[in-house]
This record gives structure tokens, C-alpha cells and sequence, in this order.
């Protein structure tokens, strides 16, 4: 089987949906999209069956953080800028975003998630989650 290596780069016109997303760090705080996380808050809303273009950017920060999607799986599409290396062509649910690094993801919504039930996504690193970096969404 033969794939072109520049397959990622097609697919990001699927999307139905552009979206970014910045990671923020005050004191003991962190924070995405400047917002720490609200169990009692959904962030956003996403369709079953839709692709997204999300943009993970960490700004400033200088540390690595492998950030986590439930209930979804996606593509990488690029690694600042670059085309992500061979390893990473598969499908995913997690990946790593480099110190002031910026990665494109197409985001694919398969599974209905409500308002009691939603998604979450977060960085894997739990000191972070627990303090903020966490998001919740609903799919419907």
C-alpha cells in the first residue's frame, strides 16, 4: 500500500469547522482558549458525523504537553507548519504539543455526547488538568 505524504494537507478542506485553541498558564492556573475548566460549563458544541480543523497553540509556554481528545479520534494535519513525520499518519486521540509549538488536528465527531454526558479534552499531564487545562464539550 502506498499513501502520498502529503495526504494530511487534502483532507484539511473537509472540515466543516475551522477552530483554535490557546493554552494559557497564570501562577497555578492553566487554562484553554483563557478560560480554567467549569464542570458546570460545555464549551462548545460539535455535529456527529462533522470534521473539524482545530488549532492547538501553546504561545509562550515552554514545556510539552501531550493534549488528549475523549470520544473523538483525528489526523494530524501539521506540526508547526511542517508535515507530521510518518508515525504520526494514523488516526489518534492524543498528541504531543511542543513548547511554543503550534499543531493542526482534523477533529472527526463519531459519537453523540450530551450535556450530562460530555466529552472532555485536556492535556495528559495531571497536575495540569487538575488545575484548569480541561475543556468539555457536547456532541450531537
Amino acid at each position: 500500500m502506498h499513501m502520498k505524504h502529503d495526504m494530511q494537507h487534502d483532507m484539511k478542506g473537509m472540515a466543516t469547522t475551522d477552530s483554535t485553541f490557546t493554552k494559557k498558564q497564570l501562577l497555578h492556573i492553566n487554562t484553554i482558549n483563557g478560560r480554567p475548566f467549569d464542570m458546570q460549563r460545555i464549551d462548545f458544541n460539535a455535529k456527529q458525523g462533522e470534521l473539524e480543523h482545530w488549532t492547538i497553540s501553546q504561545g509562550k509556554d515552554h514545556m510539552l504537553h501531550p493534549f488528549h481528545i475523549h470520544g473523538c479520534r483525528f489526523r494530524v494535519l501539521s506540526i508547526n507548519g511542517n508535515p507530521p513525520p510518518k508515525h504520526l499518519s494514523g488516526w489518534k486521540d492524543t498528541i504531543s504539543v511542543f513548547p511554543m509549538g503550534t499543531t493542526e488536528l482534523l477533529v472527526q465527531f463519531n459519537h453523540l455526547a450530551s450535556k450530562e454526558t460530555p466529552y472532555m479534552a485536556h492535556c495528559h499531564i495531571l497536575e495540569h488538568e487538575d488545575t484548569g487545562m480541561m475543556m468539555q464539550f457536547t456532541v450531537s
